[in-house]
């Protein structure tokens, strides 16, 4: 799991002014903070997405999560859970890991695996398209996987992300706390 930790450095008016608002409506601007302090880093990862059926650029989204009450407010970028994003072209096409148009999971894109055998539990049955020797169907026990290298696209996103992600949180925060400060 890639986490990107930032501290934001030179708002110290814009703190105190967010202090002496009510509870509520701090944890209401830090938030649309934090959402637009998101934003680049998920069209960083949809930029950088494996592209070749648009399944896992499309499931890639962000959300915010509060911990403590309120107290930590965080912006969480990876994969919607539960959900086939399929338009015409992936129903036709099918795609994702299974061929059924699934979604594959984010960290079998993000992190490389080891070259590995597979051992299956039954006998795998694999089409073959080799027509010389007539062979259509191939049985087997287990299969060497050659590994990966991980392509990395969250990673890559956070790294270049991160400048364009704090600017526009210190944006939405300032103009956030200074329209609820001329409204009180």
């Amino acid at each position: 799991m890639t986490t990107v930790t930032t501290k934001l450095e030179g708002v110290e008016a814009c703190v105190r002014a967010l202090e002496t608002l009510p509870r509520n409506i701090q944890r209401r601007a830090v938030g649309k903070a934090v959402r637009a302090g998101g934003a680049p880093f998920t069209k960083a990862a949809k930029r950088n997405a494996p592209r070749r059926s648009g399944l896992f650029k499309r499931s890639l989204a962000s959300k915010q999560k509060s911990y403590k009450g309120g107290a930590h407010i965080v912006a969480i970028i990876g994969q919607q859970k539960g959900k086939r994003l399929q338009t015409k072209k992936a129903k036709r096409t099918r795609g994702g890991i299974s061929g059924r148009g699934d979604v594959v999971p984010v960290h079998l894109v993000e992190m490389p695996t080891k070259p590995h055998a597979i051992q299956a539990k039954t006998v795998m049955m694999f089409e073959s398209a080799d027509v010389d020797y007539g062979v259509d169907q191939i049985f087997v026990k287990r299969v060497q996987h050659p590994g990966t290298r991980g392509q990395q696209p969250i990673r890559k996103a956070a790294q270049e992300a991160e400048r364009p992600g704090l600017a526009a949180f210190e944006a939405k925060l300032t103009t956030e706390v200074d329209r609820e400060v001329t409204s009180l």
